[in-house]
C-alpha cells in the first residue's frame, strides 16, 4: 500500500487533566495535539510506541474530524493543505521502534 507511515502508540490520557480521570488508548501520532488541545497540553502520557502503519494523510485528517471537533482540528492543523504529524518524535515523544518478542 502507498502512503506515508504513521506511528502509533498505547498512550494514557487524563482527561480534562484529571488525575482520577484516565484513559488507556492506542492513539496515532496526529492524534497526540489534538488531544492536547482538548483535555490540556499534559493530559497525554506513557506513551509506548506500538507500530508504523502507511497511511493516506487525507483519510487522516477526515478521520480526525470525525472522530473529533473538526473545529479543534482545524486550530491544530490550519488550512486545507497542513501537514499532519507524522511521527512520535514530532509532538514532543522519543520515537522508537516497538520491542519485538524473542522467540525462545
Amino acid at each position: 500500500m502507498d502512503g506515508t507511515p504513521m506511528e502509533y502508540a498505547n498512550v494514557q490520557i487524563r482527561l480534562a487533566g484529571s488525575l482520577e480521570n484516565v484513559v488507556h488508548k492506542e492513539v496515532a501520532a496526529s492524534e497526540i495535539p489534538v488531544l492536547r488541545e482538548i483535555h490540556g497540553h499534559d493530559a497525554v502520557l506513557f506513551v509506548n510506541q506500538t507500530r508504523s502503519e502507511k497511511i493516506d494523510l487525507a483519510e487522516e485528517r477526515i478521520r480526525l474530524d470525525l472522530n473529533y471537533k473538526p473545529e479543534v482540528v482545524s486550530k491544530i492543523y490550519a488550512g486545507a493543505a497542513a501537514r499532519l504529524f507524522e511521527n512520535l518524535a514530532d509532538v514532543g515523544f522519543a520515537s522508537e521502534a516497538p520491542a519485538k518478542s524473542k522467540k525462545v
